[in-house]
């Protein structure tokens, strides 16, 4: 091939040689391709359907997944407030946090009313 060969002759020149060097490659599984594609029975529409392949893309899924997450926590936050608090027991008056007291006792430290209740439970 010389410089003076136009873009457009190297191009036919190349197809040209690439044709004949793939002359003897032939492709015999034109049948078998299309019995796949285009299944005739019922049992091959069944197995082509089977051999199906298709491709997740992970973007769209974890974007969804995402929003889900963000919605679901989203509704617990906004319906769960409760604008009345629950009730005191009355029977109960310490069952409040901010009115229950600590207690030490043998060096280990516990909520006034689960000791008192653990030592009747023990005693009876």
């Amino acid at each position: 091939m010389t410089a003076d060969h136009s873009p457009n002759q190297e191009q036919q020149y190349i197809r040209q040689q690439l044709e004949q060097e793939l002359q003897s490659i032939q492709f015999h599984g034109h049948d078998d391709v299309l019995h796949q594609t285009h299944p005739e029975s019922l049992r091959s529409r069944i197995h082509a359907l089977w051999n199906y392949e298709f491709e997740l893309s992970l973007r769209p899924i974890g974007i969804t997944g995402a929003l889900a997450a963000a919605t679901f926590a989203a509704c617990l936050i906004l319906f769960n407030n409760n604008p009345n608090p629950p009730a005191q027991d009355p029977a109960n008056p310490s069952s409040s946090d901010s009115q229950r007291q600590l207690i030490q006792i043998g060096g280990n430290t516990y909520w006034q009313d689960q000791y008192e209740q653990a030592v009747k439970h023990y005693e009876s």
